[in-house]
């Protein structure tokens, strides 16, 4: 097995049953027992053993439908491959699932750009291998999207190009999807980086006479206008009017509208986080009333990094319904919150 040092061995007990002993393969390519195979093994080489045993036990039944449910989202990345290309190994001489009928269910994109990057979603002989597709469960109501992986699976940074280049939209996801970029693209730009500090600074609404470098002080003036000229530039905008854009497009009223007017659910998770990002006690009350939630909505921003490429969140709700359900609450309650306290 890849990666993992030990081998099968069938021993035959009879005509029709055979017994399958674990053995430990050393450097020098000897075979040793394994007695205690729960003392032997670690939970990832007992996943990955279970799982070849399972294919060929799958194999063996000769079925005519094989499903994997998230059989690879434990392991690290070179382990995940390596399953993969076992399992679905396409030489002549090796058992694996090649010419079966598969269905492999998981949370994760990994095994998804594998697949693409290896060409698996491409004809061979007029017959396509592999097809991918996107789930959803919507209260209780199943979807399947049939992937476009030309399209629909994209490199990281050309979605968030993309993203703040889009003219037709809004001026709060351009700005969200220019700090990503820039984020991805600079070097040390929370420390370097102007244009990306006012950004930054823009998304929580600070005034003009707070907006700061992280660590290194308040931003001149004239480097305030050179990052303003800059992002101009970036967004091929007429203007850049920073305080028009914090008392207009990042105010709470106007985010409160956008929040409810938006039906994509990463651009709600975006406008849910600049809402309560623009007042500390807003921050405070969502870390205290559920800081998973908190912490999935901060982590939202960089959910793609992990990654080099990303599903298209403009045509996918890649959003747990669930998830999504507890930010409308929680928008809710501070909206009620702020009313409150006027």
């Amino acid at each position: 097995m890849a990666n993992i040092d030990y081998r099968f061995e069938l021993e035959q007990t009879s005509e029709t049953s055979s017994i399958a002993k674990l053995k430990y393969c050393n450097y020098s390519k000897e075979l040793y027992d394994v007695k205690d195979i729960e003392a032997s093994l670690s939970w990832g080489e007992r996943n990955s053993i279970a799982l070849v045993l399972f294919m060929y036990y799958a194999l063996q039944r000769n079925a005519d439908l094989i499903i994997l449910d998230d059989p690879i989202s434990s392991f690290d990345k070179e382990k995940k491959f390596a399953i993969l290309y076992r399992l679905f190994n396409i030489k002549k001489s090796v058992k694996s699932f090649k010419g079966k009928t598969v269905m492999l269910l998981t949370h994760d994109l990994e095994p998804i750009i594998d697949l693409k990057t290896k060409q698996c979603f491409e004809k061979t002989n007029g017959k396509q291998i592999a097809i991918g597709c996107a789930i959803t469960n919507e209260e209780g109501l199943f979807k399947e999207i049939l992937l476009d992986t030309e399209k629909d699976i994209m490199p990281t940074i050309m979605m968030y190009r993309s993203d703040y280049m889009d003219k037709a939209s809004d001026i709060v996801f351009r700005v969200v999807a220019l700090r990503l970029y820039l984020e991805y693209t600079e070097d040390d730009c929370k420390h370097k980086n102007i244009p990306y500090n006012i950004l930054s600074c823009l998304m929580k609404c600070k005034p003009r006479s707070e907006i700061n470098m992280l660590g290194n002080g308040t931003i001149k003036e004239s480097e305030f206008d050179k990052g303003c000229t800059e992002i101009q530039r970036l967004l091929d905008c007429d203007d850049f009017d920073y305080e028009f854009l914090v008392k207009n497009e990042f105010s709470k009223e106007k985010i409160m509208e956008k929040y409810n007017n938006e039906t994509n659910s990463y651009k709600k998770i975006q406008l849910f986080r600049a809402y309560y990002n623009s007042d500390k006690k807003d921050e405070r009350k969502v870390n205290k009333e559920n800081p998973v939630i908190k912490k999935f909505v901060d982590g939202s921003y960089h959910i793609e990094n992990d990654y080099t490429h990303c599903l298209d969140y403009r045509k996918f709700n890649i959003i747990p319904n669930d998830i999504m359900n507890e930010v409308d609450k929680l928008m809710a309650e501070l909206v009620n919150y702020n009313k409150s306290m006027l």
